[in-house]
């Protein structure tokens, strides 16, 4: 079990909600005036720095790991004395309510022996004495178990003594991979990656990262959105719930969170079936929780996953709009509104000016690099029946496809007969 679990809750809410990488990657997504090509993970000097961001990962955990080597057997000691000061506690409970029983008995009994007659004062007598014993014991009880809780209760708190400067240790330490995974999450982009449809490279780059830093949910929303993009959705199940187990049994965050139960909706949407009305629960807590706590990914997954169905297009708009105004200028919610914007056909959500605007807006200050971006831009020209730029722009595109890629590629340009 990992020590990270032993961080006080009000510390634990926090280290969540931060570990798991959304308030880090805004920094991400603000668009920087003169951006190159080359992603800055590209370059020698990012390759340099990511390679020292790893090496401070690994560190932290090192030290973790020797910190929580010296908790664990505290813990195991700890942890059955405050079972045994429950119990106690409980067993004193019981008793002091038996004791108000007996006492209440004797109080009868003495008051109906000051008017009974002879014959039934001597039985009364015999009871009240036999009450009186009874009374004794179970107040000689009381104190022993008093007594007993007094002793554990101080072994109790020494042992918490010794334990707290490690657990203080053990935050600090969460608090230094939160820099670091922000860091990261500055040089690698994950979220851009994402808009541009890099699936297979934020897929690789998070998987990499995970080796040094394995306990990151955000990681694992990345992986199971990358999945699910690529059509993977058994594996998105499984990056889904990883992150889920991670944040539950490795944290010990039980209170759920948006942007979990957002990730793990979408996913069982599109598994179908018995999945459909687990997928509608999830759903509804996420609404529920982001409208507590305003979360620009959540909004992002939500409207993703309405996206999927044309009467869902008009719900999709509002969960996109909503992560634009939780986050500016965020690249998902405005690559996949423009999206949105150029395929629906609902006259309350079709916008192809506004959607085809957005997408070349994003494509030109990305650096054209991505030919899924490129290809949503193509289907965009097209639903304008600009026929000359969508087959100019095709061309360009597919010089940046992978081969086993093209063919369908076409084929979907194909389908499209702009200009129709």
């Amino acid at each position: 079990m990992s020590a990270f679990m032993t961080l006080a809750r009000p510390m634990a809410v926090f280290v969540l909600l931060v570990s798991c990488g959304f308030t880090p990657m805004d920094q991400a997504l603000a668009q920087r005036p003169g951006k190159s090509i080359q992603d800055q993970d590209e370059s020698a000097e990012g390759q340099a720095r990511l390679g020292d961001l790893t090496q401070r990962a690994r560190e932290v955990y090192r030290q973790r790991d020797s910190v929580a080597g010296q908790r664990r057997p505290l813990a195991l000691q700890r942890d059955p004395l405050a079972i045994r000061i429950t119990k106690l506690q409980g067993l004193g409970k019981e008793m002091v309510a038996t004791l108000m029983k007996a006492n209440r008995q004797a109080q009868i009994v003495n008051n109906n022996l000051q008017n009974a007659q002879e014959d039934d004062a001597f039985l009364l007598r015999r009871q009240l004495r036999s009450l009186q014993r009874d009374i004794e014991g179970l107040e000689f009880q009381i104190r022993a178990n008093n007594d007993l809780i007094d002793v554990a209760a101080t072994d109790l708190k020494t042992i918490d003594n010794q334990i707290a400067p490690l657990d203080k240790e053990l935050a600090r330490l969460w608090t230094d991979i939160d820099e670091v995974r922000g860091q990261w999450d500055d040089l690698r982009e994950p979220a851009e990656k994402y808009a541009r449809g890099e699936y297979e490279a934020l897929f690789e780059a998070v998987d990499e990262w995970q080796r040094a830093d394995a306990l990151w949910p955000g990681g694992y929303y990345w992986k199971a959105l990358c999945a699910y993009e690529l059509g993977d959705i058994t594996e998105a199940e499984t990056h889904a719930n990883k992150a889920e187990e991670i944040r539950i049994k490795e944290l010990g965050m039980t209170d759920p969170v948006s942007e979990s139960e957002a990730v793990i909706a979408l996913v069982h949407t599109k598994m179908g079936g018995k999945y459909g009305a687990r997928a509608k629960e999830r759903f509804s807590k996420a609404v529920r929780l982001y409208t507590k706590q305003p979360s620009w990914f959540t909004n992002f997954v939500i409207g993703r996953c309405y996206a999927e169905k044309e009467a869902d297009a008009t719900r999709a708009k509002i969960e996109f709009e909503k992560s634009l105004k939780a986050k500016p200028k965020n690249l998902c919610a405005t690559v996949w509104l423009a999206r949105l914007q150029t395929t629906a056909k609902k006259e309350t959500v079709r916008d192809v000016e506004a959607g085809t605007q957005a997408l070349e807006g994003v494509w030109n200050e990305t650096g054209k690099r991505s030919w899924r971006l490129g290809a949503f831009l193509v289907e965009a020209y097209a639903a304008a029946d600009r026929k000359t730029d969508a087959e100019a722009l095709l061309k360009e595109v597919l010089t940046l496809t992978p081969p086993g890629e093209q063919t369908a590629l076409r084929e979907r340009y194909a389908k499209l007969a702009p200009g129709s």
